[in-house]
Formats: C-alpha cells, structure tokens, sequence
C-alpha cells in the first residue's frame, strides 16, 4: 500500500505543479491582463456601474469611495440596498455625490424563479437603462470589492481594443485570517486549473459553461438587452458563469482577464464563511 500512497502524492504535486505552470504562463500572457498601465478607451464611453448590496456595513463605503474616485469620470452608479438590516442605508447615505443613487430594495419576497443577486442586479441595471441617457456598458460588482482607480478604464480599453460584448475580470484576493490562507489559494488553484484562459477567452471553443468572475463583470449595453439581462441567469447559483455563457451563446466574444493589479476582494474572513460560500458555488 505504500507505493499506492507514494503514487497517489506523486500525482497530486504533478497536478499542482501543472496547475501552478499554467497559471503563471497565463499572467504573463499581456492578451489576458490588465494593469495600472493599460490604456483606456480611445473614445468617451458612458458606464453604468451596479452594486448589489446585502447587509454589507463592513465594506460597502470603502467600494463606493472606490467608485466614485475612478480616473474614468463618465460614470453613474446605483447600489441597491437589498433589505439590509445593518448600518448598509446609514454608511450609504453619508455620501453627497449626484452619480450616485441608492435604491431601497425593500423586504417583499423574491418573484418566483429569481434568485437575490440576480434580482438586484437587474433591478440596479434597469435604473440606469430606463435613464434619459442610458450607458454603452454596465459594470456589475460585489460589494465586497475595491477598485484601483483604474479599474475601469483598464477594463474598458480591454474590452473596445478586442470588440468584446462582456470582459470579467480576476483580482487579487485578500487573506487574513489562518484558514483563509490555507483554504483560498487550494480552491482558486483548482478552479484555474480546469479552467485554461486560451480556451475560455476562445471564441471558437465549444465549452457552453466559460469561467467568469462574479466580483467583476463588465457587459455591453446591447449584448446585456440581447439577452434579456439577469433574467438569463435568474436561477442561477453561479450568476457570473451563466452571464457569460449567455453573452456567448448570443454571438458576442467575451474574455476573462487577469486584473490583480486593479481590484481586490476578501471573499470571506473565517472557516464557517469559506465553507458556506465555496459549498455553495461547488
């Protein structure tokens, strides 16, 4: 049984070793990254930025400071506050900006067949496009995120160079406690590992569920109509996966990039958040 065991670890320390490989050969590949030294879109672009927000008192102020401190100034932002029952309205309306909106989501029930995050989002996303000018893009992201000033440009420009109807984005994650830092890395591992960005960033592939990052999600105006916007991913657990096959499926090329540089999210901050949240998205 021995040499089982040995062969058992021998093939482990292969997969992540090959795992690690790759994922390093895909940061270095400047097609699928974007930093604070990207350029921006060559020409103006009006964004749409939406914040699902839940009982988010910890990090809510810190992402709309974010927002709001954009290089790329042609933004409107609306968060909608989802029935939270923290300081999430308090820390919200200590802000005195005319880009920003907060919608009360309010407490009635879900409609049947919606899930909350995709709710929200469509609820925050109809705001901006029932506008008297609406955005070319809209930008969805967690509540828990913080945004590099340069964000979203970075993101833009990325997304008008290569005509993509949707780019999502990898941050940095932020670790602190012990199990954060022993849990995060073995799952964003496992994820990056199954999922290789030459074939998700293909628009040829036949892989009808591309890998996508909810924290950060940048979609054009008419690929999000085209596809009747969160309503296409209404029952979805993993939202951001579905958008992006939904936006495929349409006929518009998306990309996943590495964006370390230009976001950052600590997901969760003890072992009972880790293992609800990574149970969840399994």
């Amino acid at each position: 049984m021995i040499w089982l065991g040995r062969f058992a670890l021998g093939t482990l320390a292969l997969f992540w070793l090959s795992a690690l490989v790759r994922a390093i050969r895909a940061k270095q590949d400047d097609r699928y990254r974007a930093d604070e030294h990207s350029d921006g879109p060559k020409v103006p672009v009006r964004v749409g930025v939406v914040v699902p927000a839940r009982n988010e008192e910890r990090h809510v102020g810190v992402l709309v400071a974010s927002i709001l401190a954009q290089d790329h100034s042609d933004i409107e932002v609306v968060v909608m506050n989802d029935g939270s029952t923290d300081r999430t309205a308090e820390i919200l309306g200590g802000f005195d900006d005319p880009r920003l909106t907060v919608v009360d989501g309010g407490e009635a029930p879900l409609p049947e067949g919606w899930l909350g995050k995709a709710w929200a989002c469509q609820r925050g996303a109809k705001v901006l496009l029932e506008a008297d000018t609406p955005p070319e893009w809209l930008l969805f992201v967690d509540a828990d995120v913080t945004l590099h000033p340069h964000a979203i440009s970075a993101a833009l420009g990325h997304a008008t160079r290569n005509d993509l109807g949707m780019v999502s984005g990898l941050g940095r994650l932020v670790m602190e406690t012990f199990w954060e830092k022993v849990l995060q890395p073995v799952v964003a591992g496992l994820i990056m590992a199954g999922n290789d960005l030459e074939r998700v960033n293909d628009p040829e592939s036949d892989d009808d569920r591309p890998l996508a990052n909810g924290q950060f999600i940048l979609v054009r105006e008419d690929a999000y109509r085209a596809v009747d916007g969160h309503a296409a991913v209404r029952t979805d657990v993993l939202d951001d996966v579905g958008m992006a096959s939904a936006i495929k499926g349409a006929g518009y090329p998306y990309n996943l990039i590495f964006m370390r540089d230009l976001f950052s999210c600590r997901m969760y901050t003890n072992l009972a958040e880790l293992w609800e949240g990574w149970t969840k998205n399994m």
